[in-house]
This record gives C-alpha cells, sequence and structure tokens, in this order.
C-alpha cells in the first residue's frame, strides 16, 4: 500500500487575514533585562502594548531601544525577564515562532532580487508556486507596489524600498510589526510624506507596530503611544499629548518639543524665586523651603502681554534675537533687571531685536522639577 501523500496548499491566505490575526497582537514585557559583559543595556523595563496601537520607543543614542525591539523578535535574548504576546511567553522561542515581523534600519533587500523574490522570501515554504505568487501579488497591492513587480531595489526610491521591507515582513503573517527606524535613510520631505503613508497602512491593516525612532517630531505625529527611554530604562510611557503636557521629569519635558528650564528655589508656598530674582507663582507640591527646583514653560506657553495693559505682567523681556521660520516666529529674550533667558513662539512679525515685551506665565501652563531629575 503506498502512503497517503499530502495534499498540497490550494489556496492563499488572503490578506484580509492580517486584520483578523491581530486579535490576539498584544505585548507584555516583564522585568526585561539585558546585559553586554559588565554593561547594562537594559535594565527591568516593564512595558504593555495594546492590541492594533502604533508604539513609538523613543530616546538618545544608546539608550536601548534597538536591543529592546532585537530581544522582542528574539535576535537577541534577554539575561532576565519575560515576554508575553497574547498571554504566551515566547521568551525563549526561536524568532520564527514568535509571529513578528521585523523591518531594519537598512531595510536589508537583496540587490541582486526582484521585487517579487524579495517579498516572497518571507513566504511560508509550503506554498504552491501560484499560491506564493497569488500572496505577492495581493501584498504589493496593499502596499501600494502593483506595477513595480520586475524592479531591483537599486531601481526604486528610497521610500519603495521601504515599502518593499514592510511587505516581506507582512509575508508570513505576523501579529507584530516592529520597525527600527524606517525612516532614518530618508530626506525631510519624503519623510513626512511617507510616515503619513506607514501611519494609514498600520491602521488599514490594524496591525500591532512597534517603532523605534530618535526623531521626536515622528513619534509624536505617528504612535498611539510613547516609550521614552534613557540609559536602558523607560522613564515614562502614555499618549504623545500625555507626554508632552504631563512630563514626568526634565529629561522627558526636553526630549520631547522645546522647553525653557528657570533654575530657582521654593522660596515659601507655592512660590519659587528664580536665580535670576524673580518670584513666580507655581503650585510647589509640599517641597520643603529652600528646596532647588526648576520651572519648565514651553515656548508656545508664553504669551506676549498688551504693552498698554494696566495690569503687571510676569517679566518684562528685551528681545535679544529672532528667528522667523514660516509659520511662527521664535523670539530669544532675557529679563530686563535679571538672568533669566526664555525662547518664545508667536505669530507676530513685527517684533525685532531689542525690543521690550512684557510676558505672562500661565501658572497652569509651568511644569516644576526637582533638581536633578
Amino acid at each position: 500500500m503506498q502512503p497517503r501523500r499530502k495534499k498540497p496548499v490550494t489556496e492563499a491566505a488572503p490578506i484580509t487575514r492580517l486584520k483578523v490575526a491581530q486579535e490576539g497582537g498584544f505585548v507584555s514585557v516583564r522585568g526585561l533585562s539585558k546585559r553586554f559583559g559588565g554593561v547594562a543595556a537594559l535594565s527591568d523595563i516593564d512595558l504593555d502594548i495594546g492590541r492594533g496601537s502604533f508604539t513609538c520607543l523613543i530616546g538618545p543614542s544608546g539608550c536601548g531601544k534597538t536591543t529592546l525591539l532585537r530581544i522582542l523578535c528574539g535576535i537577541e535574548s534577554a539575561s532576565a525577564g519575560s515576554i508575553l504576546c497574547n498571554g504566551k511567553d515566547v521568551s525563549h522561542l526561536p524568532p520564527a515562532a514568535r509571529r513578528m515581523g521585523m523591518v531594519f534600519q537598512s531595510y536589508a533587500l537583496f540587490p541582486n532580487l526582484r521585487v517579487t523574490a524579495n517579498v516572497a522570501f518571507g513566504l511560508p515554504r509550503i506554498l504552491t508556486i501560484a499560491d506564493r505568487n497569488a500572496r505577492v501579488a495581493s501584498l504589493l497591492e496593499t502596499v501600494g507596489l502593483k506595477g513595480f513587480e520586475r524592479r531591483r531595489p537599486d531601481e526604486l526610491s528610497g521610500g519603495q524600498q521601504q515599502r518593499v521591507a514592510i511587505a516581506r515582513a507582512l509575508a508570513a503573517d505576523p501579529a507584530i510589526l516592529l520597525l527600527d527606524e524606517p525612516l532614518s535613510a530618508l530626506d525631510p520631505h519624503l519623510r513626512a510624506h511617507l510616515r503619513g503613508e506607514l501611519k494609514a497602512l498600520q491602521r488599514k491593516l490594524g496591525l500591532t507596530t512597534i517603532m523605534v525612532t530618535h526623531d521626536q517630531s515622528e513619534a509624536l505625529a505617528m504612535a498611539d503611544s510613547v516609550a521614552v527611554m534613557r540609559d536602558g530604562r523607560v522613564i515614562q510611557c502614555g499618549s504623545p499629548v500625555e507626554l508632552y503636557a504631563r512630563p514626568v521629569n526634565r529629561f522627558v519635558a526636553g526630549f520631547l518639543g522645546a522647553m525653557n528650564f528657570l533654575r530657582g528655589s521654593v522660596s515659601e508656598k507655592d512660590v519659587v524665586e528664580l536665580s535670576s530674582g524673580e518670584m513666580i507663582p507655581v503650585p510647589t507640591r509640599g517641597l520643603s523651603r529652600r528646596m532647588p527646583v526648576e520651572i519648565g514653560i514651553r515656548p508656545e506657553d508664553i504669551e506676549i502681554s498688551d504693552t498698554s495693559n494696566s495690569v503687571m505682567a510676569d517679566m518684562v523681556l528685551r528681545v535679544t534675537r529672532r528667528e522667523f521660520v514660516g509659520a511662527v516666529t521664535y523670539l530669544d529674550a532675557v529679563s530686563v533687571g535679571g538672568s533669566a533667558q526664555l525662547r518664545l513662539q508667536t505669530r507676530q512679525t513685527a517684533i525685532g531685536e531689542g525690543a521690550l515685551l512684557r510676558v505672562h506665565l500661565p501658572t497652569a501652563r509651568l511644569h516644576l522639577f526637582e533638581c536633578g531629575q
């Protein structure tokens, strides 16, 4: 009796399955640490990433962003901690078993292969030739590259190469898409255009996505949640609005957007005396008298008062530098009779260097940080 032969796969998994596959794409990291010899690259990281969300890992160079991404997909192993995907511990599974698609910073396309072959490289080997061709065609249509099938990577623009890399990552039907600075090699105008395309594609597929970037504007524009990292730790994680409006410390405040910092100390309850002499009313949250602190305020939150207004403004500044950038004008200024330096953002174009300004620092827009945070 001849052994029964397995039937070949006759239908390629349709691209619409990608949306269904996301239902369990929840990632939970607990106590994750990584050491390279005596150096701690990651230290006790806890992080939760929701299904279908777009999360950005952001921080200065060397903070551990890419190391965390490589551990998530299994390229690197953790020294301690666990990674759960949809409640299943995947910490010790090989990369192919984790259902995570990775797009590298360089895209890692095969230069001698055409677009179709590059995308097909990520497909399961059990598919028939017909099914592989159908799947590749569906993926290329999804990422907007129909008609580019026979081109090689050097015949594509940077944005098109990125989409080929994404299509190849999607070929394995991942539950999670990992992106390692996918826009960093592109010029500023193309980056701005492609980040919109990338976000639209992620929403279309409902794919849980984790992206590493060093570009703060990129993270704020694209992410549902942002994890700010420093020295191998997650300092704060939340929505872009939350992190921008309520940073937990000076580092997060200064890393996400521009922020003025004014040094001083607590003079009395809800009053800070700046080192330049000005008294600023701000909630001191029970901090003891003479505690060294810094007040933070964003350039767009400083209000320029009407000079004819009889109401006393918080500070009087002299403009030392003017920078017109089109939609807004930035003014660098120093306090009159003091040494406090501030950068303001305004739509007024008639203010020049040397001008005197009365400004108001709205209490609700002030951030108080203990020194050393």
